[in-house]
């Protein structure tokens, strides 16, 4: 059997490119597929060892694809972030009655930014076409009813949490085609890395954008600075260069409030690294305001042994269950949060068995059998 991967990105990227890259890994290596060939966007810059990399041209997307099939002789399709593709491929893989796996890990497939976040920093609750058109425009709307349609020819869709199921089946997208496949890290990097003490430390990682909740913890940090001697800030993520937009918000807003100097910038980390200032934090806090359909920061920091704060939103409450201190996503309640944590704080005991690829491959491999035989695979 012989597996295409389609994303934007390829594997070169943040959680989603990661993941995916593990687990076209896993599935080689086990010799499950003899290959793998990655479709990414003509302007990424993947590369890899043994699973072949293709760029896509959007323009010439549907006669590309087609020469890729035919000459690999592909058997299985799946199919992740590819909002710089024109959808109309979905319909040009299906004309070889090939199966496809669509993996969610975003709202990209009803939502136009993505996030169901509004134009406005507002939090929405899904399409709606009188919210919608002034946000996103109509051109937008009419590609995101070709996306729909596009998706509902897939054989089946993997969400990481019912949360996320639930709300692509209440927009019309592969309802009763779902399976729920726990998300995965790589507990080998996270798991070496034992806690070390190293006093108030609050860690925060990810991009700065608002969404992601960097301005809540700043307002939160605003409320108990003066409970908390000598703290810092550490903030690990991409785009932290100085003329950075969003790191001079921060910054402006860290010297109104009067904790600029408790900030420290450390930039992008690979795992090694970032799992040595996990393991050094006092507290992790994960605290998004979007519905976030992962969000892997709080799993990586709780496989290092480190507490973790997390805002209830999305499928955290779902995935993260017991093991994080969640709270409400305002400043009142992270602070306290955080505060908690820092006094009393309650180390996480995870196992190979939390968030582990190699649990989940097996109900994977059955998915892609039955596809394979045209059986149709009972959903969770």
């Amino acid at each position: 059997m012989k597996l295409l991967i389609i994303n934007d990105y390829g594997i070169n990227g943040s959680g989603t490119e990661i993941r995916i890259k593990q687990l076209a890994e896993f599935l080689f290596n086990s010799h499950f597929f003899e290959e793998i060939h990655i479709i990414e966007h003509e302007t990424g810059n993947s590369q890899h060892l043994f699973l072949q990399v293709h760029k896509l041209n959007s323009k010439k997307a549907e006669e590309e694809i087609k020469k890729i099939i035919i000459k690999y002789a592909i058997t299985h399709v799946q199919i992740h972030n590819m909002t710089l593709f024109p959808s109309k491929i979905i319909k040009q893989i299906k004309k070889y009655k090939l199966p496809i796996i669509f993996f969610a890990h975003d709202y990209w497939g009803f939502c136009g930014r993505r996030n169901l976040t509004t134009a406005n920093q507002q939090i929405c609750k899904g399409f709606q076409l009188t919210h919608c058109l002034p946000c996103i425009g109509v051109f937008s709307i009419i590609h995101l009813q070709k996306i729909k349609q596009a998706l509902n020819l897939c054989d089946v869709g993997i969400a990481p949490a019912s949360y996320v199921q639930n709300i692509y089946e209440n927009h019309g997208i592969l309802k009763n085609k779902w399976v729920i496949l726990p998300p995965w890290i790589d507990k080998e990097i996270f798991l070496n890395h034992k806690k070390q003490k190293k006093q108030k430390v609050i860690l925060f990682v990810g991009p700065l954008d608002y969404f992601k909740g960097i301005d809540l913890l700043l307002e939160s940090i605003s409320i108990i600075k003066d409970q908390l001697n000598q703290f810092e800030i550490h903030i690990v993520g991409n785009s932290q260069d100085k003329d950075n937009k969003n790191r001079i918000r921060i910054e402006q807003k860290a010297k109104r409030i009067g904790i600029y100097f408790q900030l420290k910038f450390l930039g992008k980390m690979s795992l090694k690294e970032l799992a040595k200032e996990y393991a050094l934090a006092s507290v992790s806090v994960t605290c998004p305001l979007w519905p976030e359909v992962f969000g892997q920061t709080w799993a990586q920091a709780l496989s290092c042994g480190t507490p973790v704060v997390a805002t209830k939103v999305g499928s955290i409450p779902e995935l993260a269950g017991k093991k994080v201190r969640l709270v409400e996503p305002n400043a009142t309640a992270l602070a306290n949060g955080i505060l908690e944590e820092i006094n009393n704080p309650v180390f996480p005991s995870l196992t190979l068995e939390d968030f582990s690829l190699q649990k989940n491959i097996p109900l994977l491999q059955k998915i892609y059998t039955d596809l394979m035989k045209n059986k149709p695979h009972k959903t969770l």
